[in-house]
């Protein structure tokens, strides 16, 4: 009798354990697929349509949310990498079909006026304008 009380013990410890694990794990995971994946050069801005987000540390507080965008990618570079883009103000949103197309660029305040909604809607159009 004390073997099956200890066995039920064993499995109730056990299924609360994965339990905690698995809700951890998926907590991680999708933390992971909205991180903001950072670049420090251009090559991956040549193929696709590609939306980069160039700030400086100590702006961060403006950076324009861009997760969850669709039909492109985005990728986020701090300022000290962006010598080769002549950025004036940060942050500035640049979105690439190859070649550069559009800049959102910050106000006076250093924030954007465009919102996520003005790049989603440029990067439909991109997509629309290959069907013409």
């Amino acid at each position: 009798m004390k073997l099956k009380k200890l066995w039920k013990k064993l499995m109730n410890d056990y299924m609360t354990f994965l339990k905690n694990n698995i809700i951890a794990l998926l907590l991680l995971v999708s933390y992971n697929l909205q991180a903001q994946q950072v670049i420090t050069n251009l090559k991956k801005t040549q193929n696709g349509i590609v939306v980069l987000q160039i700030n400086a540390d100590f702006n961060k507080s403006n950076t324009l949310d861009l997760n969850n965008l669709s039909d492109c990618k985005v990728f986020y570079m701090d300022i000290s990498d962006a010598s080769s883009l002549k950025i004036s103000k940060v942050p500035t949103i640049i979105i690439f079909d190859g070649k550069e197309q559009v800049r959102f660029e910050a106000n006076i305040m250093m924030k954007l006026d465009a919102t996520r909604k003005d790049v989603q809607n440029f990067v439909d159009n991109l997509i629309l304008n290959k069907f013409n």
